[in-house]
């Protein structure tokens, strides 16, 4: 008995020993791989002929390709380093040379991502050396970056053509609207073809994508006869797609399109130059004089100073910008070439303010403060109007006979019901209205 309790004592304890031993040899390899995980160690950046700038980052290990991402408005360039962490003492970096602003880095959820702020979208290069990592931002007037993006943008084209199905332009027709609008209509193989409608240079131009068109219709039609905004239509054939450009004979238009089954209609419809004004207004409703900023972090009331400064030297305006003291904090801004009521909005917007103008006196607050000097002051003038104190005037009436003037104050009559011609005249002498009136009167 004793012996059979020995062997299962033993036995308890050999697998006991044996788990602890996988726990450890699991706990000594996490140990190892956080001990060998990347990290960026430096950041360094420097300018390069040609006015191009090289963003130099340095790993602890050997460097690797991230994922990149480039965006238009605002203008960045994000990579992101899988499985690798950051050393760098701070997240910002400012450089304001070539076409960057600052350097982000942040780490998260097991990646580390680098976002370069650009002044304008710009070509770049990278590669890896070793443990470095390069990236070089070109300068955006070479011509070898011209036609980089050129032909960036065609192969984007062409690979999303490949899984587009093919189409096919049957026919173009052009009419006059009972109103005087121009339609142009698109006869298409298929419902839902895949078009890009857009106004560049004055004209509106429709890409087809891997869409084919008869030879008949590849031509320039002239529809200036029709009397509508339209004055020409070109039909021409473009890599694997077709571009229907559409010239219209003056500025003061407005279009639209739609599709229904086979069809595309792209309407024209004639505006006035005082709505064509009004409709430019509504879509940039900003016409003060454009500036650039570009801050890490400063105060609101002196961005709303320097915006002051800044409309008196280019406008020659004397504006006067008050703040309340409730007008607190500071806000990270880059605007490039951006009109200065614009700025104003947007900083408004962001931090909760409001805006009253009076004369060349614009007042800035929190929107509910704002709000509650309009109600008093509301108040406070209607109590003004209820005690304003009556003014007495006397008017003096020649010609006219008294009953006539009685039914004129009860209006049941006028003075051409006989009297003859009225005469008024005012008067500061009571004695002397009392007596033009009795005169009257007799």
């Amino acid at each position: 008995m004793r012996i059979k309790q020995n062997i299962m004592m033993g036995n308890l304890q050999g697998q006991f020993a044996h788990r602890w031993l996988l726990m450890l040899i699991l706990m000594l390899r996490m140990c190892s791989a956080w001990a060998d995980e990347t990290a960026i160690n430096n950041l360094e950046f420097s300018t390069l002929a040609g006015n191009q700038l090289q963003i130099q980052l340095e790993l602890s290990g050997a460097a690797v390709e991230p994922k990149i991402f480039q965006t238009d408005n605002p203008s960045r360039l994000a990579l992101d380093f899988e499985g690798v962490k950051s050393n760098l003492a701070k997240k910002s970096f400012p450089i304001n040379q070539g076409a960057a602003n600052t350097v982000y880095v942040v780490e998260a959820s097991g990646r580390t991502r680098v976002v370069i702020n650009l002044t304008e979208k710009v070509p770049y290069e990278t590669k890896i050396d070793g443990n470095k990592y390069y990236v070089v931002l070109k300068s955006a007037g070479s011509v070898a970056a011209v036609n980089k993006i050129v032909q960036t943008s065609a192969a984007k084209e062409t690979a999303l053509s490949r899984f587009l199905p093919e189409q096919s332009i049957k026919s173009i027709d052009f009419r006059r609207g009972p109103n005087g609008e121009g339609r142009l209509l698109l006869g298409l193989s298929t419902p839902n073809t895949v078009v890009d409608a857009k106004q560049t240079a004055g004209k509106v131009v429709l890409n087809f994508l891997n869409t084919k068109i008869p030879e008949a219709l590849i031509k320039s039609f002239d529809v200036a006869d029709f009397a509508t905004p339209v004055q020409k239509i070109e039909a021409t054939p473009r890599g694997e797609g077709v571009t229907v450009t559409i010239t219209p004979n003056n500025p003061n238009y407005d279009y639209s399109s739609y599709q229904a089954d086979n069809l595309l209609t792209v309407e024209f419809r004639p505006m006035t130059p005082a709505e064509k004004e009004a409709q430019l207004k509504e879509k940039t409703p900003y016409i003060g004089s454009k500036l650039s900023l570009n801050f890490q972090e400063i105060d609101v009331k002196a961005v709303l100073m320097i915006l002051a400064d800044h409309i008196k030297t280019q406008e020659g305006k004397e504006i006067n910008i008050i703040t309340t003291d409730s007008v607190t904090g500071s806000i990270a801004l880059h605007v490039n070439d951006v009109p200065w009521d614009q700025v104003l909005d947007v900083v408004m917007k962001l931090r909760g303010l409001s805006k009253r103008e009076n004369g060349n006196v614009i007042l800035i607050g929190p929107t509910e403060e704002i709000k509650v000097l309009e109600e008093k002051e509301l108040e406070a003038r209607k109590i003004y109007e209820q005690l304003e104190p009556l003014k007495t005037e006397n008017i003096q009436i020649n010609y006219a006979r008294a009953v006539d003037v009685c039914n004129v104050l009860i209006g049941r009559g006028n003075f051409n019901q006989g009297g003859g011609p009225l005469k008024v005249s005012g008067t500061s002498g009571g004695a002397a209205g009392g007596a033009a009136a009795g005169g009257a009167g007799g």
